[in-house]
């Protein structure tokens, strides 16, 4: 889902066209419609609906209210860049060019809005991203509850409409046996990857060192035709495991990760490898007493909602879909809704995440590796089976 939109045509990219004075480069999967006036060009998906029959009501919206992981480029006197409610990458804009792929001398975050004359003088409005805050605590069951309802509904809506051939590869992980859990729960027509595919295309090809600085390119699996590959990003960030966020979190309470290390009921803990490296241990030291600074729970939450949708992973490439249904800010307040029991066993130990996949399916909890991010998490998936 690469564009630039450019007073010169970008030869990085494999399609090129003229619009008055400007020049749109995209990558491959785009697709074109004409409404009223406007040229629309767009790819990705909608969690409930077809994209192309959503397109006239999205580019009427003053402010984005559709989900899923979509964008929506209208061309006419003015140029508009559209897009899901979370905006799953960034905008980069300069005098001379507009565009999601290599940094420039300014950046529109997930809450910014980007239109620009065919002049490219570019014009951004800020809006509420993050809706309504709810200052109501709950209790471990019933974040399990809400968190399953939303997965259900948006899964079981997406299997509904998708046509494309769906890959799911697992990790070892906790996120992407989740997704993974909730999609078999739907469905069996799927392919449950054992194997490494990336095809090389144009893009990639031209491209390549520069897609490769967001890190979750480095671990990614891409088709040349349509298709859609099962992602389990970005969980860590979303369900409340991401070390930063996750810390600062439990610093309102005067807590920290480093002290629930000690605690002998998390000495086994998903986490426990990773949170102990010494980068997290001196981002941990770094945070310390920031998280008291909120007044209240609710700017707390704030604060963290605002730092984890600007988290921008991966998006679309080429023909390849990237499904992210954990990308969801709905959830990630739930999560910040939980009491200091619950957050404390989903942060160290993933136990709501375990909870959903147990659920559709407890078989799948002997399959994810004890520990986050260790070297044969792979051979926890030794006897899996579809």
């Amino acid at each position: 889902m690469f564009f630039s939109i450019s007073k010169t045509p970008n030869s990085n990219f494999p399609n090129i066209t003229q619009y008055g004075a400007v020049y749109l480069n995209l990558d491959e999967g785009w697709q074109r419609a004409a409404i009223g006036f406007k040229d629309v060009i767009y790819k990705g998906y909608l969690d409930s609906g077809l994209l192309y029959q959503k397109l006239e009501a999205i580019i009427s919206e003053d402010l984005p209210t559709y989900k899923g992981n979509f964008c929506v480029i209208i061309l006419s006197d003015t140029i508009k860049i559209k897009s899901d409610v979370y905006r799953s990458f960034p905008i980069y804009y300069d005098e001379n060019e507009i565009t999601n792929l290599s940094q420039l001398t300014n950046s529109a975050g997930a809450n910014v809005l980007v239109s620009a004359d065919q002049n490219l003088s570019v014009t951004t409005k800020s809006f509420n991203i993050i809706g309504s805050v709810s200052t109501d605590i709950i209790n471990f069951e019933q974040a399990v509850n809400q968190i399953d309802s939303i997965l259900s509904q948006k899964i079981e809506q997406f299997i509904k409409t998708n046509s494309l051939p769906i890959k799911v590869f697992l990790t070892g992980g906790l996120d992407s046996m989740l997704v993974y859990s909730y999609i078999k729960r739907y469905t069996d027509n799927f392919e449950l990857l054992n194997y490494s595919h990336f095809d090389y295309d144009y893009f990639w090809l031209k491209n390549r060192h520069i897609i490769q600085n967001n890190w979750a390119y480095n671990q990614l699996h891409h088709w040349t035709k349509p298709t859609v590959l099962v992602s389990g990003t970005p969980g860590d960030e979303f369900m409340l495991r991401n070390p930063a966020t996750a810390n600062l979190f439990l610093s309102h309470f005067k807590i920290q990760i480093p002290e629930l290390l000690r605690d002998e009921s998390f000495k086994n803990c998903i986490h426990y490898d990773y949170f102990s490296k010494q980068s997290n241990q001196k981002l941990f030291l770094q945070q310390y007493k920031e998280g008291i600074k909120f007044k209240n729970r609710q700017m707390l939450t704030i604060n963290l909602c605002n730092t984890t949708i600007s988290d921008f992973q991966h998006w679309h490439l080429g023909n390849t879909l990237t499904y992210t249904p954990l990308r969801d800010l709905e959830m990630f307040k739930i999560m910040l809704q939980l009491d200091l029991d619950g957050s404390k066993r989903q942060i160290m130990n993933g136990e709501i995440t375990k909870a959903l996949i147990e659920r559709n399916d407890a078989s799948l909890l002997s399959h994810i590796s004890p520990q986050k991010n260790s070297k044969d998490s792979l051979s926890f998936l030794v006897g899996l089976t579809v």
